[in-house]
């Protein structure tokens, strides 16, 4: 498709909730120094952020404390303020002072369209945007899949995997025309991606077939490889410095493949060889890739594939050895059950974030809306 023949799809084909802040912020500081007044520990509480389904107090330790002592106090303060869970965050925000994250029943849903309109997403200029989430803090999170450059996301079924990806996709049409960024959509479970059937940003038809699905990744290996011949014939090392001088300009391809476990189930972990190589070499050549699962397995992730994928977003397991086979730590068997993640890039510490939702309607819309151009 032409550039010219591509229309941004309309924000009011989404949802869109009204943020209401009804928590009194200087009730909520004074809450907490009463509760640990009441044990006779001084704090003074600097400030209150008001999460997705959390509320962060950042606290002041006063006469050396010990941030062991307030640890000690996690059960007291889940039933005085009627908490599911609570975490503590040393130096938050790069301060000296300690975080405490109340976290309480999820009541509220992120929808994606509040996401689409936030200054955060209209202003940025990243070359891929992916909405991430809000963090405790209430900070929208947008990461470029150009730097992260890889994407590996797992946990148990029905925690969300299938809901991001297609955020993931939204995203992009609402901010990349077709001839900068290309898709390839590997869905051989057909119950996703097969409704984004008739994007003008796909690269070839949605794959549903296993032995497609290699022969498509064999052929992004050509891809990479003739992208890579370009470069030296105009003597550039990546994408950015070729697109500046070439005439005609190579898009940015961004692979999705859902479920990874059964790629390699069915091809008998043929297609772990070819995921190695594109992860190792392609990111100069701008070809990223996202790769879901919901078996958090060592013969599933492995370890090359973890070597080469540092960036990672864990949903709800069931037990501690597949929170660290995802993110190298234990933490993601104490998620919530829908859309609540700890997500990691290379040399960053783990953080909580709520994702976004989008609703199959909002989706139908936006796909129809695109037909009619």
């Amino acid at each position: 498709m032409e550039e010219i023949d591509y229309k941004f799809p309309d924000n009011n084909l989404l949802i869109i909730n009204d943020e209401k802040n009804e928590i009194n912020h200087d009730n909520e500081k004074k809450k907490i120094e009463n509760f640990f007044k009441s044990y006779k520990i001084d704090i003074d509480c600097k400030d209150v952020y008001i999460g997705v389904n959390s509320v962060t107090y950042v606290i002041d330790l006063k006469y050396k404390t010990k941030v062991s002592k307030i640890k000690s106090y996690k059960e007291d303060l889940m039933l005085n303020f009627n908490a599911i869970d609570v975490e503590f965050e040393v130096a938050i925000n790069g301060t000296t002072y300690l975080g405490i994250h109340l976290i309480r029943e999820k009541n509220e849903v992120l929808m994606l369209g509040n996401f689409i309109q936030s200054k955060e997403f209209v202003e940025t200029n990243v070359k891929i945007p992916l909405i991430i989430g809000k963090d405790f803090n209430g900070k929208i999170v947008i990461e470029d899949l150009t730097e992260l450059p890889h994407l590996l996301i797992a946990g148990t079924t029905g925690t969300g995997k299938s809901n991001l990806l297609s955020t993931f996709i939204v995203d992009i049409i609402y901010k990349l025309k077709p001839t900068e960024e290309k898709l390839v959509l590997i869905d051989t479970r057909k119950t996703n991606f097969t409704r984004f059937d008739s994007l003008p940003h796909l690269l070839i038809p949605i794959i549903t077939d296993t032995q497609i699905a290699i022969g498509a990744l064999a052929y992004l290996i050509q891809e990479m490889n003739n992208r890579y011949k370009l470069f030296e014939e105009k003597k550039v090392d990546n994408i950015d410095s070729y697109n500046t001088i070439a005439t005609e300009k190579l898009p940015r391809i961004s692979v999705m493949i859902e479920d990874f476990y059964d790629l390699m189930l069915d091809t008998e972990n043929e297609i772990e060889i070819y995921i190695q190589r594109l992860i190792q070499m392609s990111r100069a050549s701008g070809i990223n890739i996202i790769i879901s699962t919901q078996r958090p397995s060592t013969n599933i992730i492995t370890g090359v594939i973890k070597a080469n994928i540092p960036s990672r977003i864990a949903f709800k397991v069931p037990s501690q050895i597949d929170s660290k086979t995802i993110i190298d730590s234990a933490g993601a068997e104490d998620l919530l059950m829908y859309g609540d993640i700890l997500f990691t890039k290379s040399e960053c510490k783990i953080e909580r974030i709520q994702t976004p939702y989008i609703t199959d309607n909002e989706i139908e819309n936006i796909m129809n809306e695109i037909k009619r151009y």
